[in-house]
């Protein structure tokens, strides 16, 4: 059993005009859920808006509080999440996972915590934004326990990553 959460780390690759790439990184095998807002926007995403793959402010006026968490966020995973009429967020420009995954990333408990950030690795290229236009990126990192075995859970680091102020390219010749 594991309840150690991941340690992790986003930052920045390469930038186009219509997008950019996001590295992770992490201590334990995993993967990191993403969304993309406009920098414009005044309210940040949460934990939890990042696990659902939205923006801030999650209004669910008939749900209740456990439908924030299992429910919801596999009504996200499976791609039925912005179907719902119920919920109003603010805007998301593009949100994703990807894995983080390396040799010696597989450290389980409290042995976990020995290992450095950065052995797992992984990244994700966002496209289809606009040009010259600015955007935030929040990340969260979860471990690998992903397709948990009986009785295992998920972990995840619950400090909401960052990269702010990502402006894309100019696409004018």
């Amino acid at each position: 059993f594991d309840a150690t959460p991941p340690r992790g780390a986003i930052s920045l690759g390469a930038v186009t005009n219509e997008g950019f790439e996001i590295m992770g990184e992490s201590n334990k095998n995993g993967t990191v859920r993403f969304v993309v807002v406009p920098s414009a926007n005044e309210k940040k995403p949460t934990f939890w808006d990042v696990m659902f793959g939205v923006g801030y402010g999650q209004k669910q006026p008939t749900s209740t509080l456990a439908e924030n968490t299992t429910e919801s966020y596999e009504r996200w995973f499976y791609g039925k999440y912005d179907d719902d009429p119920s919920m109003t967020f603010g805007p998301v420009s593009a949100k994703g996972v990807f894995n983080v995954s390396g040799v010696g990333a597989n450290a389980l408990g409290a042995a976990s915590a020995a290992v450095a950030v950065g052995v797992a690795s992984g990244s994700a290229v966002v496209e289809g934004l606009s040009s010259e236009t600015a955007y935030d990126v929040y990340a969260v990192v979860s471990d690998a326990a992903e397709n948990p075995a009986t009785g295992q859970t998920i972990n995840h680091n619950v400090t909401v990553l960052t990269i702010l102020n990502v402006v894309t390219l100019d696409d004018t010749p």
